[in-house]
């Protein structure tokens, strides 16, 4: 009997998996765009920093986003792509959401730009952009979110500075302008992604 279980095979055990890790966000995850999504902003140092931005159209890699601050709505016409955001264009006084994907572009000013890192510059019709920091964790009135970017903008000719964070999955979270004595800002009350 004891030849008979030292001649038996035993079961082979498969050698446990390594962890994936998770994959790191890309850029358009940082500004997502579904048709219904719409973030609340609240505002402090203006009565216009409060705002709500809701996507209206998509088509392709061209998103319409409206931006209501109560005083005026404008429309805005976003390209995403893997290695960047750009507007492409913008109307203020828009009452209607009717589309403007197909209106003549009016502008060229990259939003956000690939890769993500601490570092990348460029330039805008009327300011120079930086990533100034990733892996943040911000927390706003919307909660806390992790693996932020922040990008600051210096404006030509300006001592105002505007720096913008954004969260993967969620996009802008938190913008402020300041002239290193007076501050704006405009912090996420609220996201709902679309259905």
């Amino acid at each position: 009997m004891l030849a008979g279980c030292l001649g038996a095979q035993a079961p082979k055990i498969p050698a446990p998996k390594a962890p994936v890790p998770p994959k790191a966000p890309s850029l358009p995850d940082y500004f997502p765009a579904a048709v219904g999504s719409i973030w609340d902003f609240e505002g402090h140092g203006n009565e216009y920093a409060s705002y709500v931005r809701t996507v209206v159209h998509r088509l392709g890699d061209k998103t319409q986003i409206e931006v209501n601050n109560g005083g005026t709505v404008t429309g805005e016409v976003y390209r995403i792509t893997a290695n960047e955001v750009r507007q492409v264009y913008f109307t203020g006084e828009f009452y209607t959401r009717e589309s403007l994907l197909d209106a003549k572009e009016n502008r060229q000013d990259v939003v956000l730009k690939a890769p993500l890192e601490p570092g990348q510059k460029w330039e805008t019709s009327k300011t120079t952009k930086t990533i100034e920091q990733v892996g943040l964790e911000v927390t706003v009135p919307a909660g806390t979110f992790k693996q932020v970017v922040k990008v600051v903008s210096v404006q030509k000719d300006s001592s105002w500075r505007t720096y913008e964070y954004y969260a993967p999955g969620v996009g802008p979270i938190k913008c402020e302008y300041t002239d290193g004595t007076d501050t704006i800002s405009s912090l996420l009350k609220s996201y709902k992604p679309a259905k």
